[in-house]
């Protein structure tokens, strides 16, 4: 099992091999006298050790954009989560009717039209 510090040790050699094209391409890894795993660019002065390669990586021209930064969510979505909260906390929600005049939903109608949306979401939006 890697202790904190094993595995800090690991993590800074990893960065200085990442950020360092011309840092050694070997690490070294062996246990101490309490199984404790660490981890070098130089070898242990006595005991057993084993050697790691590191592969070079070279740095992409444009970063990749984060998942965060995802595209914009489309109109389609954003309305349908609004129209989904206002069917799911209003009191009472309207909708023109066939004549063009508001009129109130009945259950039916409303339940409906959260299935709609629910299934709008579902399928068209993360």
């Amino acid at each position: 099992m890697l202790t904190r510090v094993s595995i800090l040790m690991m993590l800074g050699l990893c960065s200085a091999a990442a950020f360092s094209p011309a840092a050694a391409q070997q690490i070294y890894q062996w246990k101490d006298a309490q199984g404790r795993t660490h981890y070098s660019s130089t070898p242990p002065s006595s005991g057993n050790y084993s050697v790691r390669g590191v592969r070079a990586t070279q740095a992409a021209d444009a970063p990749a954009a984060p998942a965060a930064e995802a595209k914009p969510e489309s109109e389609q979505c954003k309305q349908a989560r609004t129209n989904l909260a206002v069917l799911r906390d209003s009191p009472s929600v309207q909708m023109a009717g066939a004549d063009g005049n508001p009129r109130t939903l009945n259950d039916e109608e409303r339940a409906a039209q959260m299935r709609l949306a629910q299934t709008i979401l579902e399928t068209n939006c993360k």
